[in-house]
């Protein structure tokens, strides 16, 4: 639908899909334009608006349209509309549609917040599998949708893609912005699954997710190793890869959605065999065999 001044008075906020602009916006001492966070919780008006065009549109249009200053971070989204938007999530969308062009100093974490969102069903998916439309560094948006075995394959990808149908809809130029970013943007559509594709706690697969991950290069059993404490290390090790039917030797690029899911069941069964195993931090581990090394050198020297 297009906008044109005039139409606006004419429009039911309730009677399409809403959606949420969210622009940061700030004045630096030296007159430099430098981003910071205003949320826009905008009602049937196009994505791309400016915040002056908002501001005029909203006081020219009262009761249809409704500016929220906030932080996204922290702004409660299931709170912002009507009970009566609420839908199963059995059913279709939602009439809440989330959109967002977003500064790329928040964009993956304010992804990967909502991600986990999606797993528990609260925040703006509250009123069902709401839909997302929304803008990432070009680079940041392959990664979300790369597929098993290409090089933009990464921790987003497995998040995104267990939880939601995530496509790459355009690309836009990085000069139709102002200030003119460094990189291209690209805009990415987001629908909530009804059933996930890994059906466990969103922390337990983003902790597995992310040990594969931090070493990309390697094999795969390299990061897996570090789910476990280092006496135990090489034998669960082989035990999860084992029982989940996976490849030592693939890369972390290389695993599906279908090896995570499996990665993921096994882990969780070691888990509930072990109940301090998902506490385990290798890196805490680390620091710790740090220190007694420390003190253990202090003791020789008489420190």
């Amino acid at each position: 639908m297009k906008w044109a001044p005039g139409q606006v008075e004419s429009l039911d906020p309730f009677s399409m899909p809403i959606l949420l602009n969210f622009w940061w916006w700030k004045r630096t001492p030296d007159l430099s334009l430098d981003y910071r966070l205003i949320m826009l919780d905008v009602c049937t008006v196009c994505m791309f608006f400016s915040f002056v065009i908002i501001r005029l549109t909203a006081l020219e249009a009262p009761g249809k349209l409704r500016v929220v200053h906030g932080d996204v971070l922290t702004f409660k989204l299931e709170k912002a509309f009507p009970e009566s938007l609420k839908r199963n999530w059995e059913d279709d969308p939602p009439k809440v549609h989330v959109i967002g062009n977003l500064p790329f100093s928040v964009s993956t974490p304010l992804i990967v917040k909502w991600l986990e969102n999606i797993s528990v069903k609260d925040g703006p998916f509250a009123y069902g599998r709401t839909q997302m439309t929304l803008t990432f560094q070009k680079e940041v948006a392959e990664r979300l949708v790369a597929t098993t075995g290409s090089k933009q394959r990464s921790r987003l990808s497995i998040m995104a893609q267990y939880l939601c149908n995530v496509k790459h809809l355009f690309t836009i130029p990085g000069q139709a912005f102002v200030p003119k970013p460094e990189v291209d943007v690209g805009v990415v559509h987001f629908t909530p699954l009804i059933q996930p594709r890994i059906e466990q706690p969103f922390k337990l697969v983003e902790k597995v997710v992310q040990n594969v991950f931090q070493f990309r290069r390697k094999y795969c059993h390299r990061g897996l190793a570090m789910l476990f404490p280092e006496a135990q290390r090489l034998e669960s090790t082989g035990r999860l890869l084992q029982l989940a039917d996976v490849d030592p030797t693939l890369r972390p690029t290389q695993l599906s959605l279908l090896h995570f899911k499996s990665l993921c069941d096994i882990y969780r069964r070691m888990c509930d065999e072990d109940p301090q195993l998902f506490a385990y931090n290798f890196r805490e581990e680390l620091k710790q065999g740090k220190r007694k090394n420390q003190e253990k050198e202090d003791e020789r020297y008489g420190l």
